[in-house]
C-alpha cells in the first residue's frame, strides 16, 4: 500500500491576483491582503478610504534577455528550415554535387574555408553554365 504524501500541491486560484494577492472581483472569499496588518502604508484604521495600488517591478535586464531569447530562437528555427529545404535540394541533385566534388575535392564538416571557397567558386560557375539547375 502506498503511503500519500502529507503535503497537497494546490492550484492557484483564478480568481487571486498573482502579483498583489488581491480577489479579483469574481472571487468568492476575501483577501488576506484585505486586512489592516497587511496592507502597506496603513495607519491602522479600518476607514474605506484607503487606495492600494499595485505594480510589479521588473529588473531592466529581464525584457533585454527575453528579447534576446526569442531573437536567437527565431534564429535557430530559421536555420533550422533552410538546412531542411538544403537538405532536399541536396538530394534531388545528387549528381550536381557528385560531379563538383569529383572536380575540385569533396566537402565534410570539417572542411577548411581553404577549401570550401573554390567549391563554391566552382559550384556557382557551373549554375551560371547550366540555367535548368535548380
Amino acid at each position: 500500500m502506498c503511503k500519500s504524501s502529507s503535503r497537497i500541491t494546490q492550484a492557484p486560484s483564478p480568481c487571486v491576483s498573482r502579483s498583489t494577492g488581491t480577489p479579483s472581483p469574481l472571487s468568492p472569499m476575501p483577501s488576506p491582503a484585505s486586512s489592516v496588518s497587511s496592507q502597506t502604508g496603513s495607519s491602522g484604521s479600518s476607514g474605506g478610504g484607503g487606495n492600494l495600488s499595485s505594480s510589479i517591478s521588473v529588473p531592466h535586464h529581464i525584457p533585454t534577455i527575453t528579447s534576446s531569447f526569442v531573437n536567437i530562437t527565431s534564429n535557430i528555427l530559421h536555420a533550422f528550415d533552410l538546412w531542411e529545404r538544403a537538405d532536399i535540394l541536396a538530394r534531388k541533385n545528387k549528381k550536381f554535387f557528385c560531379e563538383l566534388s569529383a572536380t575540385v575535392c569533396a566537402l565534410s564538416l570539417s572542411s577548411s574555408m581553404t577549401e570550401l571557397v573554390p567549391y563554391t567558386r566552382q559550384g556557382l560557375q557551373r549554375l551560371k553554365l547550366e540555367p535548368n539547375t535548380p
